[in-house]
């Protein structure tokens, strides 16, 4: 099913950098968006909801999970067979793991998440973004992913 919408993914958009993309994107009034929120159900339905004025959809996307890339993919292949924009914004810091990892736990999980996934979502979505007549991948960051930061003991990550 073709759309006429810009088609976008933006991963990571319940909160933060992401979160703050979508609420531009449903203020602006220029575009005709469908944003499709790509964070773990509860909250993705919340974000979704609160952007009345566009039509934005919930996907449920674990970037460190490649099933569950797989299955977002066809999601989005069979509703709209295309997709224009692939914002790569989801992140995790290690603020967010859960306590008693060890150190090589913590860091494999942040590399994981900020550097493979990185880089497996949009490998992925490439085919879809091939059928879009402008396609854009755009990646995001912010200082909580960085491991610099996380290492130095005067920052506030």
């Amino acid at each position: 099913m073709a759309s006429s919408k810009t088609i976008v993914l933006i991963s990571g958009a319940n909160q933060g950098i992401g979160c703050g993309i979508s609420e531009k994107l449903a203020t602006e009034t220029l575009l005709t968006m469908s944003i499709w929120d790509a964070v773990p159900s509860p909250k993705a339905e919340a974000a979704a909801s609160s952007f009345s004025n566009l039509a934005i959809e919930a996907l449920e996307l674990d970037i460190s999970s490649d099933s569950s890339i797989s299955k977002a993919f066809a999601t989005v292949e069979g509703k709209f067979g295309h997709l224009d924009v692939l914002i790569n914004n989801a992140g995790i810091s290690q603020r967010a793991l859960p306590e008693g990892l060890t150190t090589r736990q913590r860091y494999a999980q942040i590399m994981d998440t900020n550097a493979i996934s990185a880089a497996c979502l949009p490998e992925t979505f490439i085919p879809l973004l091939c059928k879009s007549p402008q396609p854009r991948i755009i990646f995001m960051s912010s200082e909580l992913g960085s491991i610099g930061d996380t290492l130095n003991p005067a920052s506030q990550y």
